[in-house]
């Protein structure tokens, strides 16, 4: 997916790739993401893409805590997105 950093008038942008992939143990994943600065300059991509991260981090610590019921049903929506069921996730 491609992605705009704030703030905007820097013109930073980026593809993004997220790879889940399974792990030996079950129900544990290996995460990936790929990402490729598309504009802006660099100097500006590198400092802004830190908070992006960082953000992304916080979510992955934040989802530790979600509960197992709640971690289905967003794995079910997942699904039917991917499947083209669904266009968007609800809460």
């Amino acid at each position: 997916m491609n992605i705009w950093l704030a703030p905007f008038d820097l013109g930073v942008s980026q593809h993004v790739t997220v790879r889940a992939m399974p792990e030996a143990e079950h129900n544990i994943y290996a995460v990936s993401l790929q990402i490729k600065r598309l504009s802006g300059e660099d100097a500006s991509w590198r400092r802004v893409n830190q908070r992006f991260m960082n953000v992304i981090r916080k979510q992955f610590l934040i989802w530790r805590t979600v509960d197992a019921e709640a971690k289905e049903g967003y794995r079910q929506q997942g699904s039917e997105i991917l499947q083209g069921l669904r266009s968007e996730v609800s809460a």
